[in-house]
């Protein structure tokens, strides 16, 4: 990074600022990333489509830790977007814009307008990164302002993995298995034990010697029983 941004070129410095977001945003590192997409802004000063994605990433990362001078990003990297007539930086920028309301516009029924305009765009470029993080936001807004218990927020019962870099970010969603709601046994021995288990003492496992393993809820140790 250090030689990329004091021998600028190519815009290596801007590729790999924001090939890196994943890993800062995993780590948390965003102070770093900060300052490392400050050097790569003025090492690259071109505006360039990377350096208006390196834009975006600076804008956000500051928003998270909410430091509103981070708008000033977001000022520029609109300014790129509409220079380049790039829809995808359009929509990162709306994005940016609606998660700024959430922050600190004190304003559920605007958020969630903004929120709905905003995903429009981000499916228009498949932006599918921005689109999960879209609903995450309104999701922590919703519980923050007081919404039903029943309502659905956004994706339930998923787990998620995604790659946030570069022009064509993915995410990929994958169905959680949930456990049965009643066990069943085949072996009617083991049927019969698990029955006559006191409720306080269940069973939970069976030894490789045939031995019952059971913990007690009500003194939390865990004893053995021979059948």
């Amino acid at each position: 990074m250090e030689f990329a941004t004091t021998h600028p070129g190519d815009e290596a410095a801007l590729q790999m600022v924001n090939g890196l977001a994943g890993l800062w945003q995993s780590k948390s590192r965003l102070t770093e990333a900060r300052r490392w997409i400050s050097k790569a802004l003025r090492a690259e000063p071109q505006r360039t489509f990377e350096h208006g994605l390196a834009l975006w990433h600076g804008t956000y990362y500051g928003m998270v830790q909410g430091d509103r001078t981070a708008l000033e990003l977001h000022r520029r990297c609109s300014e790129v977007a509409e220079l380049l007539d790039d829809d995808f930086l359009r929509g990162r920028v709306a994005a940016n814009e609606v998660f700024a309301i959430t922050l600190w516009g004190q304003d559920v029924p605007r958020a969630m307008d903004a929120y709905a305009h905003t995903r429009e765009l981000l499916r228009a470029t498949h932006d599918q990164f921005a689109l999960v993080a879209s609903y995450c936001q309104s999701s922590a807004l919703l519980a923050g302002n007081g919404r039903p218990r029943n309502e659905k927020l956004a994706l339930e019962g998923v787990t998620s993995s995604w790659r946030p870099e570069g022009r064509t970010p993915y995410v990929l969603v994958k169905k959680t298995r949930r456990p049965p709601a009643k066990a069943h046994f085949k072996d009617p021995k083991t049927r019969e034990l698990v029955a006559k288990a006191e409720e306080s003492a269940p069973i939970t496992g069976f030894g490789a010697d045939g031995q019952i393993v059971s913990t007690s809820w009500q003194f939390m140790t865990t004893s053995k029983t021979s059948w």
